[in-house]
């Protein structure tokens, strides 16, 4: 069998960044990054959200970003940001 290829969009980096997510208007829950790219990251959590739900990110070191859990992952989710290209451009500057 194949190696299954990766069909991201951005090159992810293996990034730790501490930070904090709200769920809701008032439900904030401490985060840890196992991945990165100027799109989407690899949220570590013990509470994780449900699958499709909208969060808001305060990464320590980026900043704030809307995101949209798009799948669950052992130990935490996956999420892709709701940038705009100069976002997304500034996350991808951060990032190297």
């Amino acid at each position: 069998a194949s190696p299954k290829r990766d069909r991201r969009s951005y090159k992810r980096v293996e990034l730790r960044l501490t930070g904090r997510y709200l769920l809701g208007e008032s439900d904030d829950r401490e985060l840890l990054t196992s991945n990165v790219s100027c799109d989407g990251a690899l949220i570590l959590s013990q509470t994780p959200p449900d699958s499709g739900e909208q969060i808001v990110c305060y990464f320590d070191d980026l900043g704030r970003v809307v995101a949209d859990v798009v799948r669950m992952a052992p130990g935490g989710f996956a999420v892709r940001f709701q940038t705009s290209n100069l976002k997304r451009d500034k996350l991808a500057d951060r990032l190297t």
